[in-house]
Formats: structure tokens, sequence, C-alpha cells
């Protein structure tokens, strides 16, 4: 009785669920299906997302070409510096990229424009501008100026200070020399 019982329940059981198998199997081909749809999709769509961001570094880099002129031999490096990644963003407005880029290479030229007009040795005013080229800030560039402007002053101060206090000295004993020599001839 037992052992009838326990095949009834295993075959009622198993024809119960033979609906449920069906409809796993359907149902798993499905999401295979919407995998591999999806797997698709999700690649052509990051193909147009390249393409397209790929478009807009060609419009960046024509817009930057058209006004680096003031920039000169300095161009390409200030392009890699300046160039922002989120600009190839779909949601980057091309205007905004525009002016974003056209105020930062104006920056760079009025930097520039002002470390050539800087009354300095030329030394100081080289180092200012690897220092601006380094990293745009102009305020650095100005205050490496004004510092090594500074301790060069105070240093030729010195030094004028330590030649006028020699000659000086020198000037004494050649006083004191010629009285010596005076006061003999006298005596």
């Amino acid at each position: 009785f037992k052992d009838a019982v326990g095949k009834q329940k295993t075959s009622v059981r198993n024809s119960l669920l033979e609906p449920f198998a069906d409809f796993e199997k359907e149902a798993n081909e499905a999401i295979e299906l919407a995998k591999r749809t999806y797997d698709h999709l999700n690649k052509s769509a990051a193909a147009i997302e390249e393409e397209f961001r790929e478009e807009k570094r060609v419009t960046i880099r024509e817009f930057y070409d058209s006004i680096k002129e003031p920039v000169g031999d300095y161009a390409d490096d200030l392009y890699r510096m300046i160039y922002q990644t989120s600009w190839e963003n779909a949601s980057a407005s091309l205007t905004k990229t525009k002016k974003e880029l056209q105020e930062k290479v104006d920056t760079y030229v009025t930097g520039m424009n002002t470390l050539t007009m800087m009354m300095c040795e030329e030394d100081i005013k080289e180092t200012a501008v690897a220092l601006f080229k380094k990293n745009l800030d102009i305020a650095v560039a100005m205050q490496h100026i004004a510092t090594e402007t500074k301790t060069r002053a105070e240093a030729k101060a010195r030094e004028e200070a330590r030649i006028a206090a020699e000659k000086a000295r020198i000037e004494a004993e050649a006083q004191a020399a010629i009285e010596a020599e005076r006061r003999r001839a006298e005596e």
C-alpha cells in the first residue's frame, strides 16, 4: 500500500508539473533570446556612442584648430592639457564646449602676453613661462617672478653693500697709510 501511494503521488506530481516543465522550458528560451538581444543592442549602442564621441572629438579639434593661431608651437600640448573628456558626452552642449575651449585658449594667450611683457631677467621669465605652460596658472608664474626678482635684488644689494664696505675698508687703510706716511714725513 505504501509503495502504491508513493507511486501514485509521484505520478500525480509529474502530471501536475508537466505544464510547468513545458512553461519553464519556453520561459528559459525566451530569457535566453532576450539576453542575446540585449547584448546585441548593448554592443550596437556602445558602437554608436563611440562613433558619436569620435565625431564630437573631431568637431572639437577642428574648432580648436581654427582658433589656435595665437598659441603657436605649443598648440598640441595646450590642446592635450585643456581637453576634457566630458566634452564628448551626449549631454555636453557643443556651443558650451566651444565657449569653454575659447576661454581656455584666451586665458593661455593672455597669460603668455602678460609674462612676455614682464620686466625681469630672461632666465626668470623663461622659468615662469615653463611654470605657466605646466599648469596654466598665471598666479604661480607671477609669484615665481616676484620671488626670484626679490631674491636676486636682495642678493645684489648684499653684494653691493659688501663691495662698498670692502672699498671703504681699502680706502680707510689707504688713507691710514697716507696719514702714517705724512706723519713720518713731518717727523
